[in-house]
C-alpha cells in the first residue's frame, strides 16, 4: 500500500469518526436513532477524503522538492514532507473557515474571546502533521 493510499484511508476514517463524534451528543438513547449516525459518518468520510487529497497534493510538492533539494537525513525528509502536507491542509481549511467570517463580519468566539476556528485549525494542523510524518515515505522516490 503506497503512502497515498494510507493517507486517504486514514483521512476518510478520521473524518468518519469525527462526524460521528460530533453527532453523538445530539442522538437520543433510542435504539433506532443510532442508525442516524451513518449519515454523519458518510459525510465525515467525504470531507476527510477532500482534506486527505489536499494533504496528498502537499506530499507531492514535498516529493518534487526532494528531487531538487535532497534532505540530509530521513527525519529531516519526513519533517519536510509533513510540513508540506500540513501547509496544504491548513490553507484549504483556513479558506473554508474564512467564508463564514467574511459573511458575518465577525468570527465565532468562545467564552474567553478566542476564535474557535483557530483552535479547530490548530488541531487539524497538528493531526495532519503527525499522520503525514508517520505515513509518509522514508525518502523521495
Amino acid at each position: 500500500m503506497s503512502w497515498v493510499d494510507k493517507e486517504l484511508c486514514v483521512a476518510a476514517l478520521t473524518g468518519a469518526v469525527t462526524g460521528v463524534a460530533v453527532m453523538i451528543p445530539l442522538v437520543s438513547d433510542e435504539a433506532w436513532s443510532w442508525v442516524g449516525l451513518f449519515i454523519p459518518a458518510f459525510i465525515g468520510a467525504l470531507v476527510g477524503l477532500v482534506v486527505g487529497s489536499s494533504a496528498v497534493a502537499g506530499g507531492h510538492c514535498a516529493l518534487n522538492s526532494g528531487h531538487r533539494w535532497p534532505a540530509r537525513t530521513v527525519p529531516l525528509w519526513k519533517h519536510r514532507f509533513a510540513a508540506c502536507s500540513t501547509l496544504a491542509v491548513t490553507l484549504l481549511v483556513a479558506g473554508v473557515f474564512m467564508a463564514p467570517v467574511i459573511a458575518s463580519g465577525d468570527p465565532v468566539r468562545d467564552d474567553a474571546g478566542f476564535p474557535t476556528s483557530l483552535a479547530v485549525l490548530a488541531v487539524i494542523g497538528a493531526v495532519t502533521y503527525v499522520f503525514a510524518y508517520v505515513l509518509g515515505p522514508d525518502r523521495p522516490s
